[in-house]
Formats: structure tokens, C-alpha cells, sequence
């Protein structure tokens, strides 16, 4: 399959997750304080699977399939490292 850019990004995929994280006030708080596009990932992950506690359906397949095609350092360098940064200054002065 074929990567396509979206918006500005390097797929679809990575695009709407940038857009919840930029949107969703509780997660662009968290993700702030995200050292790296791992811990990005985990916060992604965590929030994605709270509320999907079954063992196996199709929502948690569809949900695998996307995670895996989302760009989280791209995510992370455009957005987040910056910001990271600068919310952590006063914590090492």
C-alpha cells in the first residue's frame, strides 16, 4: 500500500491524530509534558484503550491498524518537542 501525505503530513493516519491531540484539552495538556514520540505513543495508546477493555472486536482491530500507521515522532517534532521544552524549563532552573 501506498503512503499518501495528508494536510501536511506524511499520511492520513498521523493527520488525525495530531488533530485530537491539538483538540482534545486533556490530552494536548499530557502530551506537553511528553519527553519523546514513545512516551507520545503510550499516552495515544492508553487514551485509545481505556474505554476498550473487550478482548477482541473489530473497533480494537481497526484501532491496532491505525496505531500502527501513525507517525509519532512527526507528531512529536512538529508539535510537541517545542513545547516540551518549554514547559519544563522552570523545572530544571
Amino acid at each position: 500500500m501506498e503512503t499518501k501525505e495528508y494536510e501536511g503530513w506524511s499520511n492520513y493516519e498521523t493527520w488525525q491524530c495530531a488533530l485530537w491531540l491539538d483538540n482534545d484539552r486533556d490530552l494536548y495538556h499530557a502530551a506537553k509534558f511528553c519527553r519523546d514520540e514513545e512516551e507520545l505513543r503510550e499516552l495515544v495508546h492508553d487514551h485509545l484503550y481505556e474505554d476498550m477493555k473487550s478482548a477482541a472486536s473489530l473497533a480494537t482491530d481497526i484501532v491496532n491498524a491505525w496505531m500502527v500507521e501513525v507517525n509519532y515522532r512527526e507528531i512529536w517534532e512538529k508539535r510537541y518537542e517545542e513545547l516540551f521544552l518549554e514547559a519544563t524549563v522552570g523545572e530544571t532552573a
